[in-house]
């Protein structure tokens, strides 16, 4: 998974064991579970914890008996915001081109039209389970999507002058640490740089359709802590292309003081839910 859990405040696993440690509390301390039958008579098992407001971990894997083997790992966050939609699709895809990384998960995204800006949005499908449960209704089973954005890195810039230059700039990008090198990571980072002297933009990386080049105006700004690392985690209220989107950043990978009226510039990967009828 290109983004990993740093982002919802546990940037300090530094082993495997306290990976396992993580892993083994979302499993056995769920706020949220839930499974489906598959066709080989195993259970596809979502598990959800919870590590603050708004912010948390998904564990997913195939459960035979009493023995879940464990598929995937997923930082989340959510959105409470419900985007009016258009023309929605579900890919199941994988990621078996990122350099150096064992992608062992199927993920689905989903694509479709937010109708408040005309524009075509792709982002990673949290709630998985749902939607193999709805997936064979045809007859409307969806009825919108919240979709928050997860910041790889980013830094805050200055209002616009009155003659529409920037002002001078806070800073310049920062990633997350990792304990293993992240090449895809880097060139998805380098992409945005390029668009650093617009007004605003919400561009689609070249490399994974669900990451998201971001500048727009901070509507608000709210920090969380996660409750189990105490990291601190922002939360960005960022108004870009006549959308409202809720951005969260480790304040660690953030240059600069968030504030309203100043502009947030990072690299996102968009992930939400589809809600269904």
């Amino acid at each position: 998974m290109l983004f990993n859990i740093g982002t919802v405040g546990f940037s300090k696993l530094e082993n495997t064991e306290s990976r396992y440690q993580v892993i083994n509390d979302v499993i056995n301390n769920s706020t949220n579970k839930s499974s489906i039958e598959t066709n080989d008579e195993k259970k596809f098992v979502e598990n959800k914890k919870q590590y603050g407001n708004h912010i948390g971990v998904i564990v997913r894997g195939l459960q035979t008996d009493n023995k879940l083997t464990v598929t995937g790992i997923v930082p989340y966050a959510d959105s409470v915001k419900k985007m009016p939609i258009s023309d929605l699709s579900v890919e199941k895809v994988n990621l078996e081109f990122v350099k150096e990384q064992q992608v062992v998960e199927d993920e689905y995204h989903v694509t479709f039209v937010n109708q408040d800006t005309d524009m075509e949005m792709t982002f990673y499908l949290q709630n998985v389970v749902d939607y193999l449960k709805n997936k064979n209704n045809k007859n409307g089973y969806y009825d919108g999507v919240s979709v928050s954005a997860l910041a790889y890195g980013g830094k805050i810039v200055l209002p616009l002058c009155d003659d529409d230059e920037f002002e001078e700039e806070i800073g310049l990008y920062s990633t997350y640490e990792d304990d293993e090198e992240d090449e895809d990571g880097d060139d998805i980072v380098a992409e945005g740089n390029i668009l650093e002297d617009m007004e605003e933009f919400f561009v689609q990386s070249e490399k994974l359709d669900t990451v998201y080049h971001v500048l727009g105006k901070i509507k608000s700004v709210k920090e969380l802590s996660n409750t189990t690392t105490k990291e601190k985690i922002y939360k960005l209220e960022v108004n870009t292309y006549r959308m409202n989107l809720d951005v969260y950043i480790n304040k660690k990978d953030l240059l600069g003081m968030p504030s309203p009226g100043m502009r947030f510039m990072g690299t996102c990967w968009l992930q939400g839910n589809v809600m269904f009828k």
